[in-house]
């Protein structure tokens, strides 16, 4: 649990500070019967749009493309309505049950504590009831965030997420706009596999225990977390991709890795492969889904396309 924000770190790549420019990946991908290249920018998702205008590469990458294929669209307010209902439907508990009768008296007794104590919030307050019937996640999430910001390691801040920017300006250009990620049957915005109701619980309550715990050991690993900001500020893409993966094969985060790169790589690589064929396409994604043996970049090679890394390494 110690280092659990690691693998969120990759996923989210909430790892540098908003203003640092020059900080994205970008490659052309060519070769295995495309007529023309396509391009992937690898995103730091918590920097700001404005920083866009400053990356030459991603500016040659625009130049080229016709189509975006992105995570997620976060511009269509269509499809964000959509994510938010399936969102919400995905952390409600089910049967109408509350977050008080699943945990059962003495897990209930150590989360409100922690919520009176950390939070200064009185879950048992009928002013916060809707919150009564959300699951485990709902929880864990928040405790997370709010571990995560209170650690310094999100920043507030940003007017427009880059990857927001970067669908917006599709848009704008008239580009037609995928997406990767799809809802799953399960409810859950990702169609993978997420953890069971069992293992949220348990999770859980190891942030509820272990609150304090964890605080400082986030605090104490900032100094990994400034490596990373070290390499992506430099364009350093070798040491970012042989950090990275050295995090994602510790066994401890095995299943979280499984769930939040490999599967989701897996599941993009038809899309990507097709997508290709009908258009030079960007592909807008976190870089923490570039690196490894899982990564995007060797699935693609192995499938015998060529991929350059165009953004130079930089003092």
């Amino acid at each position: 649990m110690k280092k659990t924000f690691l693998i969120a770190a990759i996923a989210l790549c909430a790892m540098l500070w908003p203003q640092i420019s020059l900080a994205q990946f970008v490659f052309r991908i060519t070769g295995n019967g495309l007529k023309e290249p396509s391009y992937i920018i690898g995103t730091v998702h918590t920097l700001d749009g404005a920083l866009l205008d400053s990356i030459p590469e991603y500016q040659e990458a625009v130049a080229q493309c016709r189509q975006l294929y992105t995570e997620k669209d976060y511009v269509d307010k269509q499809r964000q309505v959509e994510y938010n209902q399936r969102a919400q439907e995905s952390l409600i508990l089910p049967d109408g049950m509350t977050i008080f009768e699943h945990l059962g008296p003495e897990k209930s007794e150590v989360l409100t504590n922690v919520f009176s104590e950390k939070f200064n919030t009185n879950l048992r307050d009928s002013v916060v009831k809707p919150l009564w019937n959300y699951s485990p996640s709902f929880y864990v999430g928040f405790i997370w965030i709010t571990l995560m910001t209170k650690s310094g390691m999100i920043h507030t801040g940003v007017k427009t997420p880059i990857d927001k920017a970067i669908i917006q300006q599709a848009y704008d250009r008239g580009w037609t706009v995928g997406e990767l990620d799809e809802i799953g049957e399960n409810g859950t915005i990702l169609s993978v596999e997420m953890p069971s109701l069992e293992a949220m619980t348990d999770s859980l309550m190891k942030f509820l225990e272990r609150y304090d715990e964890i605080l400082e050991s986030y605090k104490k690993e900032s100094e990994t977390v400034r490596k990373m900001e070290k390499f992506a500020r430099s364009c350093n893409f070798e040491d970012f991709d042989a950090f990275s993966n050295n995090i994602k094969n510790v066994e401890a985060f095995s299943k979280a890795n499984d769930i939040i790169f490999t599967k989701r790589n897996e599941k993009w690589l038809p899309k990507i492969k097709q997508a290709m064929q009908e258009a030079p396409t960007l592909f807008d994604f976190g870089a923490g889904h570039l690196v490894g043996d899982d990564g995007v970049l060797k699935m693609l090679r192995d499938a015998g396309y060529e991929v350059t890394l165009l953004t130079k390494k930089r003092e």
